[in-house]
């Protein structure tokens, strides 16, 4: 209960940046790109919904768990599975990205030269929610579901969480559905295993932002 209320409470920190962006910034989110209207605004709304979220972790887990290690806030354990997940991230960015996938549907293609203009924000992008995702569904339920029940347990259960936390999604073609089954839970029992053989958020945050990398390739197709 108390990471759920921990979760609502940074759903609700999500909406009031992107209203702020809105309503202040004049960044209002466009077709196909839900956090907003330039590349300069989507790094923004994303960079503080990241900070929103970590900040609300850490804060809770330090006021009242006293116990960082238990929301595995760290680099963990710096071996193998560190360096794949880094090449991992590399090898999408060079190869795959440009192309998007064919279940996240872009605007229109992407010149190369544009795409090599937006390196640098689309790496922010999926970094950045990889390292918000991790902390705040990992790391928030994971070590809290172990104490009570055994880690294959735990691990399907805070993987559901993030699925269902994906059911609202609209810029799949699968549909929130079928993206939820074939994305989202494998995904979340893969970084949950991760974040628990690497005893850090760091090695799990890479990989997830690697299979980031179409969906907010997407999303900058869409902006001036």
């Amino acid at each position: 209960a108390w990471a759920f209320l921990i979760l609502a409470l940074v759903q609700c920190g999500n909406e009031l940046v992107r209203w702020l962006s809105s309503v202040a910034l004049h960044q209002a989110p466009v077709g196909g790109n839900p956090l907003a209207s330039t590349v300069t605004g989507t790094l923004m709304v994303q960079l503080l919904e990241t900070g929103v979220a970590v900040a609300l972790v850490l804060g809770f887990a330090r006021q009242f768990d006293r116990d960082r290690e238990l929301t595995y806030f760290g680099h963990g354990r710096v071996r193998v599975l560190l360096v794949l997940s880094i090449v991992m991230f590399a090898l999408v960015m060079a190869a795959r990205a440009r192309h998007g996938s064919r279940f996240i549907p872009m605007h229109a293609g992407i010149a190369p030269a544009r795409y090599l203009t937006l390196l640098p924000a689309l790496a922010v992008l999926a970094l950045s929610n990889g390292f918000q995702e991790e902390v705040l569904f990992r790391g928030l339920f994971l070590r809290r579901y172990e104490a009570y029940f055994p880690f294959w347990a735990a691990l399907i259960l805070q993987a559901l969480v993030f699925s269902i936390a994906h059911l609202g999604i609209t810029y799949s073609s699968l549909g929130a559905a079928m993206f939820t089954l074939l994305f989202a839970f494998p995904l979340g029992l893969a970084a949950g295993v991760l974040m628990r053989v690497t005893k850090g958020v760091l090695t799990p945050a890479i990989f997830h932002g690697a299979l980031d990398i179409p969906i907010y390739l997407a999303f900058l197709s869409y902006v001036s």
